[in-house]
């Protein structure tokens, strides 16, 4: 039998949907799900240092690496699979986000096994894992490091992301890239193309995690919540807003979000587009409407002193920089235009929008050259914008300013 046969490992950036795949393959009636096992990396980096001290000459009288392989693969079937054995089932899913970090490891240690990689929208992920950090500091309590800052977060995501990717190319047909926006917005679909994927039929009581006792649950509120919150019972899938990360970070956060991603190339296969989601506080809002009707009554400088009204309050956002010099455009004030642009290219640099608003002013302002080296510039950072490309390809070859 061939190791690992019985398994399946799930992995993924903390925060990214891991606990509700282990859910919903829990309610699978061939599957148990137990509780995060937690200390596979520390098997795996035992495996590893017994490797080391083979190629170094030390114990290769005493063992090789295929025997230390299967010696290690023993380990973790014993360790596990009596919990799936004491219920009936067939198979049994190992969830630990951490997993991830030894995949391609676990790929050789067990070359039965199957693999789920876990992976959601960055932006979301790091509110979560702040939102974590923030429960900490509540308590008085020092959060994790990995979760304690901005920038850890994004490391975090980075390193898990790139060893699950790693593991992806290594053996596609052994891990399987599950993306946690696709199984919030259509679960049946995923599901189904989970099972198939794992050889196992379909049960529609993988749709309702909800209405069954997981054995994990015991665990939710070990810590006081610091990881759940107030949770203590699993639910079924619920399409929650995808973009409930926008009312969370800032924007300088997203905008360090952006700079780390946006030119991921796993990450855009995926889909995942990052680009600014503005939110504003209500009195911002009320603002911004108010702006809005003076506009439609082309009341344009009554127009100007709500919005100015608005960047007062939030005087970095670009979105309402735009904006103004839209308004300036549309006052004639070409020139403050252009400044207003100018400035979101220099403070926002990887705002898209901005520099194609900058390019679009230099087109029609008779300057190609320059247009196209702003519009190039957006495309960069919205390359499935097919207006700007549209643009582009009607404008001569940029030449070199002098």
């Amino acid at each position: 039998m061939t190791a690992g046969n019985r398994l399946i490992i799930i992995g993924g950036a903390p925060r990214s949907g891991t606990s509700l795949v282990q859910t919903m393959l829990d309610s699978h009636p061939d599957i148990f799900g137990g509780p995060e096992f937690d200390h596979l990396t520390e098997i795996v980096a035992l495996r590893t240092r017994l490797l080391q001290s083979i190629h170094r000459g030390r114990i290769d009288a005493i063992c090789s690496p295929t025997e230390v392989d299967r010696a290690v693969g023993a380990l973790i079937e014993n360790l596990l699979l009596p919990a799936a054995d004491r219920i009936s089932r067939r198979l049994l899913s190992e969830k630990t986000p951490m997993n991830v970090l030894i995949f391609p490891e676990l790929l050789e240690i067990l070359p039965g096994a199957r693999f789920i990689h876990v992976v959601r929208d960055p932006r979301a992920v790091v509110a979560s894992m702040l939102e974590v950090a923030e429960r900490h500091l509540h308590k008085l309590l020092s959060p994790p490091d990995y979760i304690s800052t901005l920038e850890n977060c994004i490391a975090t995501i980075l390193e898990y992301a790139g060893r699950g990717f790693a593991a992806q190319r290594q053996a596609p047909d052994r891990v399987y890239c599950l993306v946690y926006e696709n199984l919030i917005d259509n679960p049946e679909a995923e599901l189904k193309s989970l099972t198939v994927f794992l050889g196992i039929p379909w049960s529609e009581q993988m749709l309702h995690p909800g209405s069954i006792h997981h054995a994990q649950e015991k665990v939710l509120q070990a810590d006081g919540g610091l990881w759940a919150g107030d949770r203590k019972t699993y639910s079924d899938p619920e399409k929650i807003p995808l973009h409930k990360w926008q009312n969370k970070l800032i924007l300088v956060q997203q905008e360090k979000i952006f700079a780390a991603f946006f030119e991921h190339p796993e990450y855009r296969k995926l889909g995942y587009e990052f680009s600014y989601v503005p939110f504003y506080p209500p009195e911002t809002e009320a603002l911004l409407l108010q702006a809005g009707e003076y506009l439609s009554q082309d009341e344009l400088d009554m127009a100007r002193a709500s919005l100015d009204g608005a960047l007062a309050h939030m005087p970095d956002d670009p979105w309402l920089r735009m904006t103004r010099g839209n308004l300036l455009i549309r006052m004639g004030e070409i020139n403050d235009a252009f400044e207003e642009f100018w400035s979101i290219t220099q403070n926002h640099p990887y705002y898209g929008p901005g520099f194609s608003s900058m390019g679009l002013l230099l087109l029609h302002s008779g300057q190609a050259s320059s247009a196209r080296f702003y519009l190039e510039q957006a495309a960069h950072l919205e390359p499935h914008n097919p207006e700007i490309q549209a643009l582009i390809s009607q404008l001569p070859p940029r030449e070199i300013d002098r």
